[in-house]
């Protein structure tokens, strides 16, 4: 099935080259290489305190979408760290599916995607809480990119979403091409 909208996209084996056009209004483009980062998966080895391979007793958070201060000083005082990096944040909050370069960054990481009352409910246990019931589920944007949050992060925890494309911005491609990079 073809993808809606102008940019294309082809899956292929590895020895085939491979484009999306992110957009076709101008002459120029930036090659933005994709491969797959294993590092960054799986943030830590399961274990005692662990839910799923990732440390619930010291998550790393960040936020897209919104500013709440006392959300993140709950975070550090419940012994938790607060970042601005994709790669090294184990946990994404935010209300719903964005198209921020935080959110697609994390999503193309398969890190966990979770709503602001998994925070409320941390701080009512007065520790990290399992962040399994409180991951995002936005059905209205889901059905308009025609994806699944969940399925996606997990087909993204197995291989770099990415893998055996290449793909091609122009530079009014919005995020610019150097934030695309990162995604």
């Amino acid at each position: 099935k073809e993808p809606k909208g102008k940019g294309h996209a082809t899956p292929t084996r590895p020895e085939a080259s491979v484009t999306k056009t992110m957009a076709e209004d101008s002459s120029s483009s930036t090659e933005v290489s994709a491969s797959p980062c294993l590092s960054t998966r799986g943030a830590t080895t399961p274990g005692k305190g662990s839910v799923r391979g990732v440390d619930v007793a010291s998550p790393i958070v960040m936020f897209t979408g919104f500013v709440d201060k006392t959300l993140e000083k709950m975070v550090v005082k419940l012994g938790g760290k607060m970042t601005t990096s994709i790669d090294e944040c184990t946990h994404l909050v935010t209300e719903r599916v964005r198209r921020t370069v935080k959110f697609l960054g994390c999503m193309c990481l398969g890190k966990h995607i979770v709503q602001p009352a998994w925070l409320e409910a941390c701080n009512k246990a007065k520790r990290f809480v399992d962040h399994n019931p409180y991951h995002v589920k936005d059905t209205e944007a889901e059905e308009k990119f025609h994806f699944e949050l969940q399925r996606s992060l997990q087909m993204a925890r197995g291989q770099s979403v990415l893998a055996g494309y290449q793909i091609f911005t122009s530079p009014k491609c919005i995020p610019e091409p150097s934030q695309m990079k990162g995604i």
